[in-house]
């Protein structure tokens, strides 16, 4: 079974602060975390391999930004709705190198 086929660890409702998202949904794989939703041009659809990670920082505050991806060319800003320990914890069980900010 592919890996987008398999049943994701973790599931959380996702905005793009400064971007128009509805339906936004972040998944966690073994292997990469998928974010998708609707922009106003159409369907929105990222795939980012966890080995493509070089940190994710992770806050736990009430508005905005809430956790970064970032890879070695890019940054991608993320605000889960809910569960933002959870991605923590697991992010890092999993390999990925995580930094919790105040």
């Amino acid at each position: 079974m592919a890996a987008d086929e398999s049943t994701a660890i973790l599931t959380s409702s996702v905005s793009l602060p400064g971007h128009t998202l509805w339906f936004g949904r972040a998944k966690l794989y073994d292997d990469h975390i998928r974010v998708t939703g609707w922009h106003w041009t159409g369907r929105h659809e990222k795939r980012i391999r966890l080995d493509n990670l070089t940190r994710v920082d992770t806050w736990s505050r009430a508005d905005g930004p809430n956790m970064v991806l970032r890879m070695n060319d890019a940054a991608e800003y993320l605000r889960l709705e809910k569960g933002i320990m959870l991605w923590y914890w697991k992010l890092k069980e999993l390999g990925v190198e995580v930094m919790g900010r105040g």
